[in-house]
């Protein structure tokens, strides 16, 4: 991986460090939005049918790349809004994407957090890729939005029955933090924060 501003990955080579994934470090304190680059390699024999490219945790977007061809983007942070995703992102790789022998992957990203994360890659065939995929996005995505949820129906249920039956205090107390925690699991999980709101 490399800390680099540029458009482009970085050709010097000795800018590089390497490192193994999941890579996890504090960031750089002398810019608000730190911009890195991270480049995988992967061996093809023969480049004769689509490879599918899973990010389980692509948490601040990016660009990807393959041999320098843009494949997927995912808006990433900028001066004006911080964006976070949680949830796995996965693209294909079209043959005439590859090379026999090794192929470069390279992605661009930004990072406002102090602590940069840069999750594991997973490369494969769709039968392999998408299975993964599914799961990642049931447990990462619909059971917290399902649970959020939850969260404010019971709480506005629990609270209508306080408002019948005031001197149960436990009642208020439950509902207050039951709406509590899902508007705060809701809010925490919004993907795009304009920074004049963001904390």
């Amino acid at each position: 991986f490399t800390i680099s501003d540029a458009s482009t990955p970085p050709i010097d080579a000795s800018v590089w460090q390497p490192t193994a994934l999941p890579h996890r470090s504090t960031r750089p304190v002398e810019h608000d939005l730190t911009a890195y680059w991270y480049r995988l390699n992967y061996i093809v024999d023969a480049p004769a049918e689509p490879v599918w490219l899973l990010f389980p945790k692509l948490r601040s977007g990016g660009n990807v790349y393959v041999n320098g061809l843009l494949i997927g983007r995912i808006s990433r942070a900028d001066a004006l809004t911080q964006r976070r995703w949680f949830r796995p992102y996965m693209f294909v790789i079209p043959p005439v994407a590859l090379r026999q022998g090794t192929n470069v992957i390279t992605v661009q990203l930004a990072i406002r957090e102090p602590l940069t994360s840069f999750g594991e890659v997973f490369i494969g065939g769709e039968e392999d890729i998408r299975p993964m995929y599914d799961r990642l996005l049931f447990w990462e995505n619909t059971v917290t939005e399902v649970a959020s949820v939850l969260c404010l129906i019971v709480g506005g249920l629990t609270l209508l029955i306080w408002v019948r039956r005031r001197q149960e205090a436990l009642y208020g107390m439950f509902s207050v933090c039951a709406l509590f925690w899902g508007v705060r699991t809701l809010v925490f999980r919004m993907a795009e924060v304009p920074m004049s709101q963001w904390v």
